[in-house]
């Protein structure tokens, strides 16, 4: 498959599909054989009341059918819907995407949820096409998105954040039957009750992803339980560069061993493969028998940071693993790019100890910048040799 570099420009994305991430080395979509139609939002209101402005709902609608929408232009193959700064509230319900279209917002001024009563929150975006997702901040919801089977999600720049699914399973931020693809995105303060942060029973990859403070409360009253407070994997996902930190798993089963950041492999055949990231921080509230950070199989890749493995078995390349030790990162800040970050502090055991050798598309390396946006590698500990982090920020 042929890959092509997205061009960063905030507000304004090439229609393309969302498709793949260049070799994990970087955010990447596919040229488009048909450029569609440029759709501007210009009413935060939700509903198809014909009032002589575009929705969010309605462009979603006009690029779906491809016929016209009160103010919104017919879509015709991939088309791009651009939403300025503002609070968009789901007051309607879910918004489906069946075609394949790119949604590109302004960052952290772009909110799109914001309905925390339990009898107002319903899933943010449910992908059964192809959704290119960026600079958006999905917030407050039942689930801020659910992929279906033969659904395609490829979100970068972006934050979910306190999403809270009380399902009886799912996730509160991403759940996934589909192909999801995601960087240089944070997943924030999610609840659920497979996973708080990521659901992922297909193809996942994640590269430059901040996962903390996300939360998984599974009532099970069965003989096993599998879920995990960060991300809980029941099919195939690579990550990369990711920072996944103070994340919490608590079940109803009394020997749950399910990892409190990442989860792989439960009842079904899996297969997480990780390079260059950090599991720490995180935490199964099962006092007989907890397990931190991670639980089942994970393949490493090189140079990751796991704290806690008492509850993975860890093959592959373990070249410049570390365990047993905190990466000191800093909270959840402002630290430069369009989501929150945590920094590398004085003296952390992940600055300057990624895979040495120079960032590119392979899988093993780390990508070409980091969450921020900012080139790798940097020479964060001062001794004249850049060398790239473990982790999803470049100090």
């Amino acid at each position: 498959m042929a890959w092509i570099r997205l061009v960063r420009t905030r507000g304004a994305v090439c229609a393309a599909a969302a498709v793949g991430i260049a070799g994990l080395g970087g955010v990447a979509v596919a040229a488009s054989p048909t450029v569609g139609t440029t759709i501007n939002v210009t009413s935060t209101a939700d509903g198809f009341v014909v009032n002589h402005n575009c929705s969010l709902r309605e462009a979603v609608m006009a690029a779906n059918t491809d016929t016209k929408v009160d103010a919104c232009p017919a879509g015709h193959g991939v088309d791009t819907i651009k939403v300025p700064a503002g609070a968009y509230r789901l007051t309607l319900g879910t918004i489906n995407v069946s075609s394949t279209v790119a949604i590109v917002g302004t960052g952290a001024n772009t909110l799109i949820g914001g309905l925390p009563s339990s009898n107002t929150r319903a899933i943010a975006f449910r992908v059964t096409g192809s959704l290119t997702a960026s600079y958006l901040t999905v917030h407050d919801t039942l689930e801020g998105f659910r992929i279906d089977g033969g659904g395609k999600l490829f979100i970068t720049n972006s934050t979910i954040r306190n999403n809270y699914n009380t399902a009886a399973s799912g996730a509160g931020g991403i759940d996934n039957s589909g192909s999801l693809q995601i960087a240089t995105t944070s997943i924030i303060n999610n609840q659920g009750p497979q996973a708080g942060g990521i659901a992922n029973n297909a193809s996942a990859v994640a590269v430059n992803v901040t996962i903390s403070g996300n939360y998984a409360a599974l009532e099970d009253s069965g003989s096993s339980d599998n879920g995990s407070g960060g991300i809980s994997n029941e099919g195939t996902l690579i990550g990369r560069n990711l920072t996944i930190t103070n994340n919490t798993y608590a079940s109803s089963y009394p020997s749950s061993t399910s990892g409190g950041g990442i989860e792989s492999g439960g009842e079904l055949p899996a297969t997480a493969k990780l390079a260059n990231s950090i599991i720490a921080g995180n935490k199964n509230t099962n006092a007989s028998s907890p397990a931190p950070d991670c639980s089942g199989k994970i393949t490493s890749l090189g140079y990751n940071l796991i704290q806690s493995t008492a509850h993975c078995v860890i093959t592959g390349t373990l070249t410049g693993n570390m365990s047993g030790t905190s990466p000191k990162l800093g909270a959840l800040a402002k630290n430069g790019g369009p989501t929150l970050t945590q920094m590398p502090q004085v003296g952390s055991p992940v600055i300057d100890k990624g895979n040495p050798a120079k960032p590119g598309t392979s899988v093993a390396l780390c990508p070409l910048a980091d969450q921020r946006n900012i080139a790798r590698p940097r020479d964060g500990n001062g001794d004249k040799v850049a060398r790239c982090d473990i982790g999803a920020v470049e100090k």
